[in-house]
């Protein structure tokens, strides 16, 4: 009886009661505002979870018998609603980010609905399992093309949502974040397809979504017995919320320096000792190992060898090695276009692991940059926004090319600089490398949002049980925790706060890595090429289509 109510306000209601057309176009409308809302409400900060179980429905079910091109302008609404919902920090950009980014942004929310009315409009009701599960496959490559390339943009992955779902979670170390969103889009076609058709018709889709559930629930508890092993190593993160634009400055830049050093004795010296001190991202002056490494012999009074001495001397004043995030510059020989030896001054964003001797044990430059704020490939093919870009805060860093796994008596551990933890690809290269933890050093500070923090760490968390590995991440201000390697958060300190967190971490010794760690983002890739053959199966369709209405006007003439 409750099936036939729900059934019929979304189909009935919406698509056969009424005179005029507005009414099917307003409550299409507003069940595909209402899809998009609920999925935002599933992430942080609300965080409530189970809806991304079933915000897919309204527009699964509308599906059946719109065209294709009002299923788009459906589709596409869902996703600018989605996308207002849970990124409306993009505006801190610009205020015209709100309204470039997300209508792109709704335009990859919309391909898998087209995909999918188009295949319907050719298989009618065939093969209905089949259905649900391309919708899951064709979704996830969607989310993976556009979490790729020069500009990846990982937010709004479904599988994040189900950061607190830990049994769900834990399939994560064999196909990724893919994996999840996968059972998640899975479940949503299922459901949709019992509220248009009923159980006794669906009862074998039903029974195949139970046993999938029944799997992934099963190997998430059977993970989540597990307990830690290996060594334990401890770590101090330092979380000094400093604002880089304007503590930096010559006015407070002594102040400043003074308030981290302070932080960072505190953390060496407190019992018992940690083993590594950690600072997060822009917690130092620019190019202050420049500085160090080549004006040493400069006047004892400038003040860029007193930044390069106080940024190299912080680990002595410690008593413990800190691992240190800056930017650097260093010289580098190419051979030009006349085969002649040049040297120039390229810039990274980097990482320094310093021992209490002022010895730089090892370095990371970050390889994965963001773009436009800390990097722009095409300066020589558009210089104009390259002029741009240089009146602005943006930076000019280089990208590096080694995965460094830092390595000390107490353990290896690789570095992630800011947003490089929510690609999965350099976090597994980096356990490939020899990383036994993972460590991310970030300012979410920039955001000026704790929705925005806040879904950064939960993407974070992904990585950890991707690779089984413990992650702990330094914010300047965001999130500064310790992620174990089944997703849960032992430890974190409070937003926009300064503190010192104190932690021990097991190196997760004897356990090889995971089938993520191996074979990377095979489930991705998957769904990517199903979403391109998807592409040229629609278009081979809309040709044959198109030269048969030709035919026939050409037959009438």
């Amino acid at each position: 009886m409750v099936r036939q109510q729900v059934m019929n306000f979304f189909h009935t209601r919406v698509y056969e009661i009424g005179h005029f057309r507005w009414k099917k176009w307003s409550l299409g409308l507003l069940l595909a505002v209402l899809s998009g809302v609920l999925l935002g409400l599933a992430f942080p900060l609300t965080s409530f979870f189970p809806l991304a179980w079933v915000a897919f429905v309204p527009l699964l079910v509308m599906q059946r018998g719109v065209p294709v091109w009002r299923m788009w302008f459906y589709a596409f609404m869902a996703g600018l609603s989605f996308w207002l919902v849970h990124a409306s920090w993009l505006k801190v950009f610009h205020p015209l980010s709100l309204v470039t980014a997300t209508p792109a942004l709704a335009l990859y929310f919309s391909l898998p609905f087209v995909f999918m009315a188009v295949f319907r409009r050719r298989m009618n009701n065939r093969f209905p399992l089949l259905q649900a599960f391309l919708f899951a496959t064709l979704w996830i490559g969607v989310e993976y093309f556009r979490s790729t390339g020069f500009l990846g943009f990982s937010w709004g992955v479904v599988g994040y949502s189900q950061q607190y779902f830990l049994p769900v979670l834990q399939i994560a170390d064999i196909g990724g974040v893919w994996s999840v969103s996968c059972i998640v889009l899975f479940a949503n076609a299922v459901i949709a397809n019992w509220l248009v058709e009923g159980y006794p018709i669906v009862r074998k889709r039903f029974l195949v979504l139970a046993g999938v559930l029944v799997f992934v629930l099963g190997y998430g508890v059977f993970r989540l017995t597990e307990e830690p092993s290996g060594p334990v190593k401890r770590v101090a993160l330092v979380q000094a919320f400093v604002d880089p634009a304007v503590d930096w400055k010559q006015a407070r830049a002594d102040a400043t320096m003074q308030k981290i050093e302070e932080m960072t004795i505190a953390a060496g010296q407190h019992e018992p000792r940690p083993d590594l001190v950690v600072w997060s991202e822009t917690l130092s002056s620019p190019s202050a190992l420049w500085y160090y490494t080549h004006l040493r012999k400069a006047a004892a009074g400038s003040s860029q060898r007193a930044i390069g001495e106080w940024f190299m001397g912080m680990p002595a004043r410690a008593g413990r090695p800190v691992l240190l995030t800056a930017p650097h510059k260093e010289f580098v020989a190419y051979t030009n276009e006349k085969g002649l030896l040049r040297h120039e001054i390229e810039s990274y964003n980097a990482a320094f692991l310093v021992t209490e001797t002022t010895n730089i044990v090892d370095r990371y430059y970050k390889i994965n940059l963001v773009p436009f704020g800390e990097w722009f490939p095409y300066k020589k093919e558009f210089p104009w926004i390259a002029k741009i870009l240089e009146k602005t805060i943006a930076s000019d860093f280089t990208p590096g090319k080694r995965y460094t796994a830092f390595s000390m008596p107490q353990g290896r551990f690789g570095v992630l600089i800011c947003f490089e933890d929510i690609f999965g690809e350099i976090c597994r290269q980096l356990v490939l490398a020899g990383a036994e933890y993972l460590i991310n050093t970030t300012n979410d500070y920039w955001s000026k949002s704790i929705q925005s923090q806040e879904q950064h760490a939960a993407m974070a968390v992904l990585r950890a049980v991707e690779n089984r590995r413990f992650l702990v991440r330094a914010a300047n201000t965001g999130v500064t925790c310790v992620v174990d390697p089944w997703g849960r958060m032992l430890q974190r300190l409070p937003n926009e706060e300064t503190g010192i967190l104190h932690s021990g971490i097991s190196l997760m010794r004897g356990r090889g890595p995971t089938f993520y760690t191996l074979h990377g983002d095979w489930a991705g890739i998957a769904g990517a090429w199903a979403c391109a053959l998807a592409g040229v199966a629609g278009m081979g369709v809309w040709l044959t289509a198109s030269g048969r209405r030709i035919k026939k006007l050409i037959l009438k003439k």
